[in-house]
C-alpha cells in the first residue's frame, strides 16, 4: 500500500518536466528583460555547497561557516548576469536541456561587442513545490559554478587542517601544493597585471599548468603580452582539450582575426556541437568570417539558415537587409524590413527620414512599405 506521506515524496523528487523547465527558463528571461534578475533568487545555496563540498573531509564547524558565506552566490550570479543586460547584453531563454543525465535550462548571452557565452542551470523540484537552480555550467569557462567554487573551499580546508588535504588525491592535492602561486595568479588575472600572470604559470609544474582553468587564465593573459606565446598557450588548451567548447570559443576568435578560415570552421563547429545546431549565432559568425573573404553570396545563405533556425534573433535581419539595398532589390528590402520588426520584435523608426534608405523609400516597393508601416504604427500608438 503506497501512503499519502511516500506519494507526496515521490512528487516532491519528480525531475521537473520539459514544460516546467520551458516556463522557467522564459519567465527568467522575461525578468532580465524587465531589469530584474531572474537567476540569484532561483539558486539554492545549500545545494550548492552539498555539489561543491561532495567526497571531502570536513572538520568540525567548517560545513556552518561554508554554507554562511554561500548565502549571497546566487545573488552575485544573478546581479553579474543584470550588470551585463544594463550594458547592452541580451540574454535569452534557448531550450531545455540535460546536464550530466539530469534536466537543466540553457540560456544564452549576447553582448554589444560580439562576444558570446551560454549558461545552463541545473534544475530539480524544491521541497516547497517549485523548482530551484543547485548549479551552473558556464560554458566560457567550461566547468560547473561548483567546480569553480570547490577550489576556493579547498583552499579554506588548507587552511583549517592540513591533514585533512593529506588525503585529497590526484590534481585536488596538486593544486592545494602549490595554492599559494595559484592565488598570487589569480589575483595578478584580477588586477590586469598579466605580464605576471604569464611569469606566475610558467614556474608552475607541468601537471599543473595543464588544469584547465589555470591554463585558459594563462592564454587570455598571453593574448595580451606575447603574441607567440598565446598562440602555443592556445595550441596546448586545444590539443589537451580539442572538443571542449571553452577553449573553442577563444579559438573563433583567435584564427578569425588571422584569417584562418578552416580553423574557425572547425571551432564554430565544436562549441555548436555542445550547445546545439538549433542556435542561429553559429550561423551568424560563420556569416561573418563569409564576409570577410568577400563572399557575399556565403554569407547571405548563412544568414538565411540562421533566420529558419531562430526567427527571433535580430542580428540577420540587418545584414540582409543591407544586401538588399546594395543590389537595389526593393521587394527583398521590404520583406526583410518587415520580418525584423514581426519576427524579431525590432521597433523600427519610418525608414523614409532615413538617408541611406533614400533609394528604397522612393521606389514602388519602398513607398508601399512605408505607407503599410505607418499604418500599423499608427493604429499601435492609439
Amino acid at each position: 500500500m503506497v501512503t499519502a506521506v511516500a506519494v507526496l515524496a515521490l512528487a516532491l523528487s519528480a525531475a521537473p518536466s520539459p514544460a516546467e523547465l520551458d516556463a522557467l527558463g522564459r519567465d527568467i528571461e522575461a525578468k532580465y528583460s524587465q531589469g530584474v534578475d531572474g537567476l540569484g533568487p532561483l539558486v539554492d545555496s545549500v545545494a550548492l555547497a552539498d555539489r561543491t563540498l561532495q567526497g571531502m573531509e570536513l572538520p568540525k564547524g567548517f560545513r556552518t561557516g561554508f554554507d554562511q558565506s554561500f548565502k549571497t552566490v546566487g545573488q552575485k550570479l544573478g546581479e553579474s548576469i543584470l550588470v551585463g543586460v544594463k550594458a547592452g547584453a541580451r540574454l535569452s531563454f534557448r531550450k531545455a536541456v540535460t546536464l550530466d543525465g539530469k534536466p537543466a535550462v540553457q540560456l544564452r548571452l549576447l553582448t554589444p561587442d560580439g562576444g558570446f557565452n551560454v549558461l545552463e542551470l541545473l534544475v530539480e523540484s524544491g521541497a516547497q513545490g517549485g523548482l530551484k537552480v543547485v548549479d551552473v555550467f558556464d560554458l566560457m569557462a567550461g566547468e560547473l559554478k561548483s567546480q569553480e567554487i570547490r577550489r576556493l573551499a579547498l583552499a579554506a580546508l588548507a587552511d583549517a587542517n592540513q591533514g585533512l588535504v593529506d588525503k585529497l588525491m590526484g590534481k585536488e592535492q596538486l593544486f592545494v601544493k602549490h595554492l599559494k602561486e595559484i592565488q598570487a595568479m589569480s589575483a595578478a588575472a584580477r588586477e590586469r597585471r598579466f605580464q605576471d600572470v604569464v611569469t606566475q604559470f610558467e614556474a608552475l609544474p607541468r601537471p599543473v599548468q595543464e588544469q584547465r582553468s589555470l591554463l585558459r587564465m594563462y592564454a587570455t593573459a598571453a593574448s595580451e603580452v606575447d603574441e607567440r606565446k598565446y598562440e602555443r598557450a592556445l595550441g596546448k588548451y586545444l590539443q589537451l582539450y580539442p572538443t571542449d567548447a571553452a577553449s573553442n570559443v577563444l579559438a573563433i576568435d583567435y584564427y578569425f582575426m588571422r584569417k584562418r578560415w578552416a580553423e574557425v570552421e572547425k571551432a564554430i563547429g565544436v562549441v555548436e556541437a555542445r550547445v546545439g545546431k538549433d542556435d542561429g549565432w553559429f550561423e551568424v559568425l560563420r556569416a561573418g568570417a563569409a564576409n570577410a573573404q568577400g563572399k557575399k553570396d556565403e554569407a547571405r545563405k548563412h544568414y538565411l539558415e540562421a533566420i529558419a533556425r531562430e526567427k527571433a534573433l535580430k542580428d540577420p535581419y540587418f545584414p540582409l537587409i543591407q544586401l538588399a539595398l546594395d543590389g537595389k532589390d526593393w521587394a527583398e528590402a521590404a520583406k526583410w524590413l518587415e520580418a525584423v520588426e514581426r519576427d524579431a520584435h525590432v521597433e523600427l523608426q519610418d525608414v523614409s527620414a532615413v538617408p541611406e534608405y533614400a533609394g528604397f523609400a522612393a521606389s514602388k516597393e519602398g513607398k508601399a512599405y512605408v505607407k503599410k508601416w505607418r499604418a500599423a504604427h499608427a493604429k499601435s500608438a492609439k
